[in-house]
């Protein structure tokens, strides 16, 4: 948690990607919260799909690996210009 809120607070376009984790832990409410509050776009796995409803604006919907055949559109385009991410598969 220090790590991410480190990351988040020197980040000038966080994203948050979000996995099936969200939903194990039952913390959908959570990431959304954390979201609004950062402002952060959220992209998700493709089991992590509902951690966040994808009507949300925030949303980004399914990421994936960024040259995924089933990655939203909008994941591709602000993946690459994230400076701050925050989760098992974010690299800079």
């Amino acid at each position: 948690m220090e790590r991410a809120a480190q990351v988040f607070l020197s980040a000038h376009q966080p994203l948050i990607y979000a996995g099936a984790g969200v939903l194990w832990a039952n913390a959908n409410y959570e990431l959304k919260e954390l979201a609004e509050l950062l402002g952060a776009p959220v992209m998700t796995t493709a089991l992590g799909k509902s951690a966040i409803s994808e009507h949300h604006p925030l949303s980004l919907r399914v990421g994936g690996f960024p040259v995924s055949t089933y990655a939203h559109k909008a994941a591709l385009e602000i993946f690459p210009r994230a400076d701050g991410c925050v989760g098992n598969r974010c690299q800079f």
